[in-house]
């Protein structure tokens, strides 16, 4: 499957990369340096370009090389036995994106047109920080698969944020005029995160088999309210305490995703290098997921390979990388004969990094 790959990459201006380009292979590809060299800056870039924002920093003066006003990412993307571009510009005042010539003003018209799932030190704060980071994981699953999500997002958030408004200006009546349409979106937004993590679960156990065969599984999608009253009804009980706090305690806002191995939660009850695979098992299983109901490929970033992960979790994670048929970008300071013997045997591509300059290395 070779739609959705990028076949050229063109990055100007992002942190010590001043100029570089690739034309990556549609499987493997390898990028190699020492620690500051500018390896993750080619993940970092191939990530703005598709979310318009850094996995690193949110504040984009540290992305844009200094004494340059912005940055600028280009590329050309395999579609259907064809190539066309997709290209993102931005300063701190300014953003252009266009797609197959055309400028938009979405970002989310960007991230669905080139999904991309990272793999990084540290991915396993996933299960150990709030549910908000477990709502992002969910919610990008939903976004890509399900048309409808980002508009029920959009507005339920809207209407949301117009009843905190009115409950911290204790306006009671327009907070209550409100409600309908936080339950009609609010409703239609939790169907869809349940619908998919249903489908989900399935896809997680596959590549769980492979690590914890005599596991049992489970995936608990909580609602952010209790669901036998609706979401109406606790709307209207907790109004008083709404009031207080100036801010709405239930609706889909406060959701949460409870990962369970064998009825205990996953964070107690794996070891922390076993978390970090379990998390990795969660990405694949999105991007499995995704492939299956688009027909289309996923790009799939993994920064410092080596880090937190001995050979054989390396070598599991790279043949997972393989059989979902994604284009892959890793970084590694050295090219270990395991990722060299990857490389070849996937027809990949070895790069190489230094002082933020990128070279192709011929095997």
């Amino acid at each position: 499957m070779s739609d959705g790959k990028l076949t050229r990459i063109v990055i100007q201006n992002i942190r010590n990369v001043e100029q570089a380009e690739l034309q990556p292979a549609t499987g493997l590809n390898l990028i190699t340096g020492i620690n500051a060299a500018g390896k993750t800056s080619l993940l970092e870039a191939i990530f703005f370009l598709s979310r318009a924002r850094s996995f690193r920093t949110h504040h984009l003066k540290r992305v844009i090389q200094s004494g340059s006003d912005k940055l600028a990412i280009y590329a050309r993307i395999q579609d259907n036995n064809s190539q066309w571009p997709l290209g993102l510009e931005k300063s701190t005042s300014k953003q252009v994106i266009r797609i197959r010539n055309k400028t938009v003003t979405s970002v989310a018209e960007l991230t669905r047109t080139l999904p991309v799932q990272l793999i990084q030190p540290g991915c396993q704060r996933l299960l150990e920080d709030g549910p908000a980071a477990r709502r992002h994981y969910l919610d990008w699953g939903v976004f890509h698969v399900e048309h409808d999500f980002h508009n029920c997002w959009r507005r339920y958030y809207r209407a949301l944020k117009q009843r905190n408004a009115a409950l911290r200006a204790k306006q009671v009546d327009i907070a209550c005029v409100l409600e309908p349409e936080l339950v009609v979106w609010g409703e239609k937004l939790h169907n869809l995160r349940k619908n998919y993590v249903v489908q989900l679960t399935t896809q997680l156990q596959d590549f769980m088999s492979a690590l914890f065969p005599d596991l049992d599984i489970a995936i608990h999608y909580r609602s952010g309210w209790l669901e036998k009253q609706g979401l109406q009804l606790s709307l209207q009980d907790k109004l008083a305490r709404d009031l207080e706090r100036g801010s709405t305690s239930s609706g889909p806002h406060r959701a949460n995703l409870e990962f369970m191995i064998d009825g205990t939660p996953a964070e107690s009850y794996l070891s922390r290098g076993q978390l970090k695979m379990f998390v990795i098992c969660l990405i694949l299983a999105q991007m499995k997921h995704f492939q299956t109901r688009q027909n289309k490929s996923c790009i799939l970033l993994i920064d410092d390979i080596t880090a937190e992960l001995d050979q054989r979790h390396q070598q599991l994670l790279i043949d997972w990388a393989s059989q979902i048929d994604c284009q892959t970008f890793i970084t590694a300071i050295e090219a270990e004969p395991l990722l060299l013997r990857a490389v070849q045997k996937n027809g990949g591509k070895r790069f190489h990094v230094e002082r933020g300059h990128v070279k192709e290395v011929v095997q």
